[in-house]
């Protein structure tokens, strides 16, 4: 039989890592299925293809992800490895913030009493309410860097909770080699900096003078050489080279983050907003107990451990600064970090107040205690239980909708096409389908926001040797240009260019709808609108009255559905047209559309008489064509 000392003994020592295993169990089963909006897919291509991100880089990210990604290689889709490997990190972040929530309690709570199983119960809880919730469990599932960079945190955090205690300088060179990984990762990890010097000095300045300190300076600085991946990767990846990084000026700039540093305080609008929804945020967070235990674990800390306080404030202070100052409509996501550091002072606040009542219990009756506080905690599990039941759920019902777009769109396109794209999905969708995957390398897939760069229109020639333009800065000038030069030698798409309104289609062309694209057609005689359809896609899957999964291939027992997204919502009369593989028109359905709608749908019935084979759906206004594609009926 197990003594009590010795169950203790172990929940202590596995009760962390459970928390975390059990949270990586919950992201993998919830992982997204392949690619999804987002960087997600720019990201996915860089660690496939060993390429180069989107400023800062993130080299250590990419370097450690493609090793472990390599040991996945039973699973078939690189961004499906990667969004196991997001979620790994993820579980390290959740153990490590039950082990620093136990370490603190601990270090605050000299004498346990009957109930020693506190301090490693409400880490466990706290680090387990931080993986299930909103903000973090999305980022844990999908191909994003922040659990990386909240697990580099979390350890940096572990190890100087560890160095105020003991005060062994020997961590300090681990810190700094720690902290210089976080560096080569998300420079954001600069804003512990500033929290660990002023611990440093408060524990006493005599470190400073010593040879420790330009020692921990040089291992820290020793992963900047990571950084040199970067312009390898730029001369060496066959997928997208981001930033032109094999020259100086372009390398610079990329790794310093400078073409995000005009977002920071950019609108002070955008910032006191931000600062009106923090509140909000942070009791979505944490709830009102959580909100409770917060202020009571800052309480405890000012009065027992003051320096760690000055590190958690400190480092809360600037990380929360730069999050509400950030002009970015994502900017949630730097939340995670600092949520991290609340969440663990939350921790301390709830277990410190468990053992309070635990003291104040024990007096009349142990038991009772024992009991009590246990109780108290359960009903925390299992609220926690029923919170990632909720996000298992709603992730497990997410339909793989990002991979199939950008699969049909790269399946539309044929060698030597140019596709005009605006947005980050439809664009890094678009280039890992091509680069990654090999479907429809050889259309030209153009980013209009990056032609204003040297390096990108470099990049163009080199790619796609038909492909010619000049730096432009405006997006309306590049699709002019580009229908100037190729209209009328090539095929010319667009997706969220024209349709997203950041260009207006000239006169002498008009539109017809290609499914997830559009093909921009001369009009010398003058349509009467140019512009119709924004986007539409074929399924045979209706659920909750939400249409299903894109697709172009169907069996002959489905009810087809064709879905239209209209680029403006005004009240017009349509005519669908579904042409049978022998060029006869099957089936036509009169549709009229209410200008109240952006959306509106028609189905195909299945009958025995339809036959299989290569079909056309068509959809005529004004007399004109305006959405016109093929798909597949087999057995």
């Amino acid at each position: 039989m197990i003594s009590r000392e010795r169950m203790e003994k172990k929940l202590a020592a596995y009760g962390p890592f459970g928390a975390g295993l059990l949270c990586l169990v919950l992201y993998t089963i919830s992982s997204a299925k392949g690619i999804t909006w987002g960087d997600s897919p720019e990201i996915s291509q860089a660690v496939a293809l060993l390429g180069v991100m989107h400023p800062t880089g993130y080299p250590f990210f990419i370097l450690s992800g493609k090793l472990l990604t390599s040991l996945l290689f039973f699973v078939d889709d690189p961004a499906q490895r990667l969004n196991y490997v997001v979620g790994f990190w993820g579980a390290a972040t959740v153990t490590l913030l039950a082990l620093s929530t136990r370490r603190v309690i601990l270090r605050l709570s000299p004498g346990l009493g009957p109930t020693p199983w506190i301090p490693t119960l409400a880490g466990m809880l706290t680090a387990l309410s931080y993986g299930c919730s909103a903000i973090f469990f999305e980022q844990a599932r999908i191909a994003e860097v922040y659990t990386l960079h909240v697990a580099i945190l979390g350890l940096a955090l572990w190890l100087w909770l560890r160095f105020e205690e003991s005060g062994e300088r020997k961590l300090v060179f681990y810190l700094a080699l720690v902290m210089g990984l976080g560096l080569a990762h998300h420079l954001t990890i600069v804003h512990l900096f500033p929290a660990a010097l002023a611990l440093l000095l408060a524990k006493g300045a005599r470190f400073f003078a010593t040879w420790r300190f330009p020692a921990a300076c040089a291992i820290g600085a020793s992963p900047f050489l990571l950084y040199l991946y970067l312009p390898i990767a730029d001369l060496t990846t066959t997928g997208f080279p981001w930033g032109g990084t094999s020259e100086w000026g372009f390398f610079w700039y990329h790794i310093s983050g400078s073409h995000y540093h005009h977002y920071l305080f950019e609108s002070a609008a955008t910032a006191v907003r931000h600062l009106h929804d923090l509140p909000v945020k942070l009791f979505s967070h944490l709830g009102p107990v959580g909100l409770a235990a917060l202020l009571w674990g800052f309480v405890e800390l000012g009065r027992k451990a003051w320096r760690l306080l000055l590190l958690l404030g400190l480092y809360l202070l600037f990380s929360l600064t730069h999050a509400v100052g950030y002009n970015v409509s994502d900017w949630n996501v730097y939340l995670c970090a600092p949520f991290y550091v609340v969440t663990v002072v939350a921790g301390v606040g709830l277990g410190r107040g468990l053992l309070w009542l635990a003291a104040r219990i024990q007096n009349k009756s142990p038991l009772a205690a024992v009991l009590g506080i246990g109780a108290l905690l359960a009903s925390g599990f299992v609220a926690v239980g029923i919170l990632a039941g909720f996000q298992v759920k709603e992730y497990l019902e997410e339909m793989p909708f990002v991979p199939e777009m950008a699969e049909e769109v790269t399946r539309t396109l044929e060698a030597g096409d140019i596709l005009l794209l605006q947005g980050d999905t439809n664009c890094y969708s678009t280039w890992y389908t091509q680069n990654v995957r090999g479907i429809g390398r050889d259309a030209a897939a153009i980013n209009v926001l990056r032609v204003r760069d040297r390096w990108y229109v470099e990049f163009l020639k080199e790619r796609w040797p038909f492909m010619e333009l000049p730096t432009m800065a405006r997006t309306d000038r590049v699709a002019r240009e580009t229908l100037r030069r190729y209209s009328g030698k090539r095929k010319i798409y667009e997706r969220g260019v024209y349709t997203g309104r950041d260009a207006r289609l000239e006169d002498g062309y008009r539109m017809v709808n290609r499914g997830f694209i559009n093909e921009i057609l001369p009009d010398p005689q003058g349509s009467k609108k140019p512009v119709y359809v924004g986007e539409s896609y074929l399924t045979a899957q209706v659920e909750k009255g939400k249409p299903g999964l894109p697709g172009r291939r169907f069996m002959s027992q489905d009810r087809i559905h064709l879905v239209v997204k209209w680029f403006d919502p005004v009240d017009r009369k349509t005519e669908v047209r579904f042409i049978a593989p022998d060029g006869s028109v099957y089936e036509t359905r009169p549709l009229e559309v209410s200008g109240r709608t952006g959306m509106s749908w028609v189905s195909l019935a299945p009958t025995e008489a339809r036959p299989q084979g290569s079909w056309r759906v068509e959809m005529h206004a004004d007399g004109e064509e305006i959405l016109g594609y093929g798909f597949e009926i087999a057995l």
